[in-house]
């Protein structure tokens, strides 16, 4: 429970109960929380979610109780964890970093400024009309660990590369191999179906778009005279002009 005036950086942010009346008793309604997210708390963030954490995370935090006892909460959380990469499935690292704000306004009081604040404490955070999250309080303490976590969720990527980057070659779409394991090969090792080796390959709907020609750097270059057998389409090309009914 947060009591004291200021928190180590070192220290392991275990209890994150803030205390109204220790704040109200300090000259400055004032208090710094800073430390260490132990990366169970990190897990627990992302618990509906299929990232694990590499270790602790970190918080800094100013906490300021006005004299309407709305309390503002202040500062940066940052954790690194891991999740699947997108294309091998292989760990990706994701080095999340975060500002949060966040105001507390005690229980059942109108919000003049226009917001949405939240009478139910099972319904914590809101957006209110200056873009700072809002929230109910009720009682003499104010637990952050609920906010604190859904701001780390809220890190969790819409994709993420293992360390190979742009050049990870994903898995065979035919038998699920990990292509990068073929070394400069354009064919799977394990079931021998040639797999293409560019990165993320247009959707159907974009296929279709642009008459079923794969994506590329240049312009597609004016009808010509029929000249000969037309080179097989990669693998992914073939599946997708199936999907367009192409």
């Amino acid at each position: 429970m947060l009591e004291r005036p200021a928190s180590a950086p070192g220290d392991a942010l275990r209890d994150l109960r803030v205390s109204i009346e220790a704040l109200a008793s300090r000259d400055d309604r004032a208090c710094t929380l800073e430390g260490r997210l132990e990366a169970r708390f990190v897990d627990a963030a992302l618990e509906d979610t299929d990232g694990r954490a590499r270790g602790d995370g970190k918080a800094s935090l100013e906490i300021v109780l006005h004299a309407d006892d709305t309390v503002r909460v202040q500062g940066k959380l940052s954790a690194t964890y891991e999740v699947p990469c997108a294309r091998c499935l292989e760990a990706a690292v994701v080095r999340a970093s975060t500002e949060v704000c966040v105001e507390y306004v005690p229980s059942g009081r109108n919000d003049a400024a226009g917001g949405h604040h939240v009478d139910d404490p099972d319904n914590e955070i809101e957006l209110s009309g200056d873009e700072v999250d809002e929230a109910a309080y009720d009682g003499r303490f104010i637990d952050l660990a609920p906010f604190l976590q859904e701001q780390l969720q809220l890190t969790y990527p819409i994709r993420a590369l293992c360390v190979r980057g742009e050049r990870c070659r994903g898995l065979c779409p035919h038998c699920g191999r990990d292509l990068n394991s073929g070394g400069k090969q354009f064919s799977c090792v394990k079931c021998g179906a040639r797999c293409s080796i560019a990165p993320d390959p247009p959707s159907a709907s974009a296929s279709a778009a642009i008459g079923g020609h794969g994506g590329s750097d240049t312009p597609d270059a004016p009808d010509a005279p029929d000249t000969g057998p037309v080179p097989e389409a990669p693998a992914w090309k073939q599946q997708l002009r199936k999907l367009s009914g192409g």
